[in-house]
């Protein structure tokens, strides 16, 4: 019998992601300054440098609002069969798929706490992920996995499957690396 879950949550922003956006915001309104005046009074001193300033504007919103959004983060994990897929969805539009691994892949899997973030803080890893919510009133489990993957090479990921997905999960893991 085949086995299917979905889990879908939002990431809550961390004070890192707020100060990054404020650098966005002050950035677009600084560089929007630079290029109306750089436009308009030097290089075309005349009604076409207006235009021209103001589609820079425009233009530098646009991009501005769509790297300030990116920060609206939401994590979809689809479990099938020992196989898990991890997406994250932007602003509720956007998607892009992280990562598909098998879970008998994991070299070590189990429950993420302090020791393991000191154990592991220091190791070499071609790629560390971390799709938790970061939320404090989470139901779910923070798990950590180390995985070998065909694509990133030695993974270090930390996720937070519900109870559902981490009792199949247990099926699937190779001796010793479950919780």
């Amino acid at each position: 019998m085949d086995v299917f879950y979905e889990q879908l949550f939002k990431r809550c922003k961390q004070p890192v992601d707020y100060m990054i956006q404020a650098l966005i915001f002050l950035g677009c309104v600084a560089l929007s300054g630079v290029a109306y005046m750089l436009l308009s009074f030097i290089l075309f001193p005349n009604f076409l440098g207006r235009v021209l300033g103001i589609f820079a504007i425009i233009g530098i919103v646009y991009v501005g609002y769509k790297q300030f959004m990116r920060f609206n983060r939401e994590f979809e994990y689809s479990y099938i069969n020992g196989e898990f897929d991890v997406d994250c969805i932007y602003t509720k539009s956007e998607r892009k798929r992280m990562i598909t691994f098998k879970v008998r892949d994991f070299e070590v899997f189990g429950e993420y706490s302090p020791d393991i973030k000191e154990r592991y803080k220091n190791q070499k890893f071609d790629k560390r992920f971390d799709f938790s919510s970061h939320s404090k009133i989470s139901e779910n489990k923070v798990c950590f996995a180390v995985l070998g993957h065909r694509t990133f090479g030695k993974v270090f990921m930390i996720f937070e499957p519900d109870d559902r997905i981490l009792t199949d999960m247990q099926k699937y893991c190779r001796l010793g690396t479950g919780l």
